[in-house]
């Protein structure tokens, strides 16, 4: 166990020795992967899904704040769903907008947890992001991750129904308003961000609880709300979840919260010690 330790002690090292190199290569490759995932799902608008393009836009994003990263993402999905529909871009536009008004009044600096998010949804791990800013962050980490899972959702819905949205192109109108209904109605969208509220607001509040393990702890009772929530709601709405996915994609998305737990926070607790002293006003609870 101690080498284990050692390794840690070094990764951190190195990581401080180097870090800038290795911030900005995550960096990229997370506005790579962003960029690449948009194009992939919905690329109608076939000058921005070449390669050149996305590896362009995302050396440009590496050198300038991660808001950048999203803001280029957003207008992405905006530029490819013109191509496809201008009803359905001038709404995903308007959406858009009230998101980053949220992000930029309540959320500043949290902009790589909606960038997350709709990839941890493809990558079948969502779950993680909750869990992980429950323990790094503060509750104001809902408000990207609400906006993520949203993104999530359009893409998907206009990944699947891009047929029945093109065909209907002459009507505008009628076109906003289905595809309104369609992502802003879906049921498994909000349940999605009810599990997710409630797993980072326990997960935060436990593990900032004076008690051994409260990392350890919270990590699972996030991962159990996760699954509680997600099995509920899916008995009560009757949206139909495969069970096994959540289950799987639960317990990777604890594993790598426990991964992010051992190199930020790694306590020793066998050496724990509760003291209790007073002065002549008050006691004291150490």
């Amino acid at each position: 166990m101690s080498s284990i330790f050692v390794w840690k002690e070094k990764l951190l090292r190195l990581y401080a020795k180097y870090s800038i190199y290795v911030d900005k290569a995550l960096q990229f490759v997370l506005a790579f992967a962003a960029f690449w995932l948009i194009s992939s799902k919905i690329g109608y608008m076939k000058p921005l899904t070449q390669q050149v393009v996305t590896m362009v836009l995302a050396v440009i994003c590496t050198f300038l704040p991660m808001v950048f990263t999203a803001i280029t993402a957003a207008a992405l999905v905006i530029a490819h769903l013109t191509s496809l529909s201008l009803g359905v871009a001038a709404a995903t536009a308007a959406v858009f907008l009230v998101m980053f008004i949220f992000y930029f009044r309540f959320a500043g600096g949290t902009a790589i947890i909606a960038l997350l998010m709709p990839l941890a949804f493809f990558l079948k791990i969502p779950y993680a992001i909750p869990i992980i800013w429950g323990l790094i962050g503060t509750p104001v980490c809902v408000i990207p991750i609400a906006c993520g899972t949203i993104v999530y959702f359009i893409i998907s819905y206009v990944n699947t129904s891009a047929t029945v949205i093109k065909g209907s192109s002459d009507k505008i109108v009628q076109q906003i308003t289905v595809y309104i209904q369609r992502v802003f109605q879906n049921r498994e969208m909000w349940l999605a961000i009810a599990a997710f509220v409630l797993c980072l607001l326990i997960v935060y509040t436990i593990r900032r609880l004076s008690i051994d393990h409260a990392w350890e702890i919270s990590i699972v009772c996030g991962a159990i709300t996760n699954l509680v929530v997600m099995v509920a709601g899916d008995l009560m709405l009757d949206i139909h979840t495969e069970y096994l996915q959540v289950i799987a994609g639960g317990a990777a998305s604890a594993l790598l919260a426990f991964l992010v737990q051992f190199f930020v926070f790694t306590v020793d607790y066998s050496r724990t010690e509760r003291l209790q002293f007073e002065d002549d006003e008050y006691y004291y609870y150490v």
